[in-house]
């Protein structure tokens, strides 16, 4: 029935590269209801004034972008079918206040503390919301455990309440939008080149990335195409990027497990990666050498030998080190849930650079690295061979830099655009809609939506005294969700 009800809605070209699929309420509520929906997976969830938005992929990859319009405001839950689609409805009703029926999402982003409540509605109330969150379980036995969202430096602001029985965490929940920056309403009405700024400040892990996904999403709406240069050292950058978030992941995963010295020696490794990040790129993180129409700072002799450098201590880290396995083995367990590496470690092979894919990737041979196990173990591991393939494929990109200009000119016209890039945690899609060369729409979509799923079921039974290195296992952080 799924395939049938999206195969007969028309299309909408309107949105590039993957047209829109007009579903009515009717069909929007088949597909909730229809079993038939695992043959798909729900990669984001939106709205607009007067529509509900979905990004699906189905088993052979296809992408396919779908709304329908709101009856009086509400819409069918996905829940049902997707339970990641639970995040994405409370932010929903938090944005745009509409209400996602049959739903249990409660508040999300705003606490009860906004100016404005649903900021992104066509009317926004001037009221503030008020906060409906309990503070513990309601009618659960047992302890009841919060934590944060204060924490020691560098770890996420998020509210965790884990109900205990025993040492045995029967239940995870969190709350996130402590980092909330109204990054939706800040790009609103900014040129291309403004709001790509907001773009690469939504994740310090991910700036490459969803500069990147941003970036396309903008050429696409205005149907531009990039400099092979600009795409390959965007690539190089990408993965310098994946290898330090990798290696931050991996330095708390030994921290909490009490590994002070291998994490040490693998903060050392990072902080000379980041000094030929630096020297190279101006930046450290990198943070806007991606622009639409292409990139803003070119590699020459000089900053190409200065990366090849910060890889010799990466590779000589990889040499001595060795993983507790016995320490990570079965904590944390979480199979065929999330993106990325929380995705493929659980017998998933999800990987955007290969599917739906995007220059220059569909020149280079790899294959990324999966794993079955879904546990803490399996995570670290797969993060050790991924930051060996991604030296591998910088080695191999920086002595191939093909020449020629570093982007191309920006219209100022109106399109839809979708574009996507792979992060170190996931996958990462940007959606604009652009009018006279000014933002109208905007939804950044981080994997740490999906990951969540994983994160609360990895939880849920684990020891209580796991609850560290669990988390830390997963790796991301909330501000590019917070929004």
């Amino acid at each position: 029935m799924s395939r049938a009800v999206l195969d007969a809605a028309p299309c909408d070209a309107r949105l590039a590269p993957w047209p829109w699929r007009r579903l009515d309420a009717a069909s929007w509520r088949a597909l909730a209801e229809d079993a038939a929906a695992g043959d798909f997976t729900l990669l984001a969830l939106w709205a607009g004034a007067e529509e509900v938005r979905a990004l699906l992929r189905d088993n052979d990859g296809a992408i396919l972008p779908i709304s329908a319009p709101l009856i009086a405001g509400r819409y069918p839950t996905l829940t049902q079918a997707w339970p990641e689609a639970h995040g994405f409805e409370a932010a929903i009703a938090d944005l745009w206040g509409h209400q996602a029926e049959g739903s249990a999402a409660g508040r999300r982003l705003d606490h009860g503390l906004w100016p404005r409540a649903t900021p992104l509605a066509p009317a926004a109330p001037a009221t503030p919301s008020r906060p409906d969150w309990p503070e513990f379980f309601p009618a659960a036995a047992g302890e009841q455990w919060p934590h944060g969202p204060a924490h020691a430096p560098f770890l996420p602001p998020e509210h965790w309440r884990l109900h205990l029985r025993g040492t045995k965490i029967a239940a995870a929940a969190r709350r996130v939008g402590y980092a909330h920056k109204g990054q939706i309403s800040l790009m609103r009405g900014k040129t291309v080149r403004v709001a790509a700024r907001f773009a690469a400040r939504l994740a310090g892990e991910a700036t490459v990335a969803h500069s990147l996904a941003f970036a396309a999403a903008a050429e696409a709406a205005l149907g531009v195409a990039i400099p092979p240069r600009a795409a390959a050292i965007r690539a190089v950058m990408a993965e310098l990027e994946r290898i330090a978030t990798h290696l931050a992941d991996l330095a708390d995963i030994l921290g909490a497990i009490g590994e002070t010295r291998p994490a040490a020696r693998t903060l050392a490794a990072l902080g000379e990666l980041r000094e030929a990040l630096g020297a190279a790129f101006g930046h450290r993180l990198m943070m806007d050498s991606v622009v639409p129409g292409g990139i803003a700072i070119d590699l020459d002799q000089g900053g190409r030998e200065r990366l090849l450098s910060g890889l010799a201590p990466i590779e000589v880290w990889r040499q001595r080190l060795a993983l507790p396995d016995a320490a990570l083995a079965g904590r944390g367990i979480a199979r065929g849930l999330g993106a990325g590496i929380a995705g493929r470690a659980g017998g998933l092979t999800g990987d955007a650079r290969r599917s739906p894919g995007y220059r220059p990737y569909e020149t280079l041979d790899f294959v990324s690295p999966t794993a079955t196990a879904g546990d803490a173990r399996a995570r670290a591991r797969l993060r050790v061979e991924e930051i060996g393939l991604s030296v591998t494929l910088v080695r191999h990109l920086l002595a191939r830099l093909p020449p020629g200009t570093l982007s191309a000119a920006l219209p100022g016209g109106s399109g839809e655009g979708l574009g996507v890039a792979e992060g170190p945690a996931g996958e990462i899609w940007h959606y604009l809609a652009i009018g006279g060369g000014l933002i109208a729409e905007a939804f950044p979509i981080d994997p740490g939506w999906r990951n969540e799923v994983a994160l609360l079921a990895a939880l849920t039974g684990a020891e209580r005294g796991d609850w560290r290195l669990i988390r830390a296992s997963f790796g991301g952080g909330v501000s590019a969700i917070d929004l």
